[in-house]
């Protein structure tokens, strides 16, 4: 079983807790700044209040990122590669378009020259 904390340990984690530097205390209690230093990390003094609110901090910066994913706002660089993503898009239809109106004229032309062959070889047939 291990032993209870000495006097000056709990002397020196009350005047820890009430605000007074580790190097003050050393002097008061008569021992070293390293002593007071090797207590207040065994003994684990002040730690539930920091990780408490790391652990506070950490939840709140994931509820603002989620928030701003919420809204579409996002890091640079994915916003960078969305604005490339639209434009190639925007460059594919366009593309896109461009051949549908090469094929439609290609077509009118095949239909047209179809056409004028057509009644030239008609006009063939009448003269035989």
């Amino acid at each position: 079983m291990p032993r209870a904390p000495s006097e000056k340990v709990t002397q020196a984690e009350k005047l820890f807790n009430d605000g007074m530097a580790m190097v003050e205390i050393a002097k008061k209690l008569e021992v070293s700044d390293g002593t007071v230093r090797s207590w207040k990390n065994r003994y684990g003094w002040g730690k539930a209040s920091k990780k408490t609110s790391a652990t506070l901090r950490k939840k709140m910066r994931r509820k603002m990122q989620r928030c701003k994913r919420k809204r579409g706002e996002v890091n640079p660089k994915i916003r960078m590669q969305k604005a490339v993503l639209a434009i190639q898009t925007q460059t594919l239809h366009q593309t896109e378009q461009s051949m549908a109106v090469m094929f439609l004229y290609l077509w009118m032309r095949w239909i047209q020259m179809s056409r004028n062959f057509l009644g030239l070889f008609q006009k063939i047939q009448s003269f035989n």
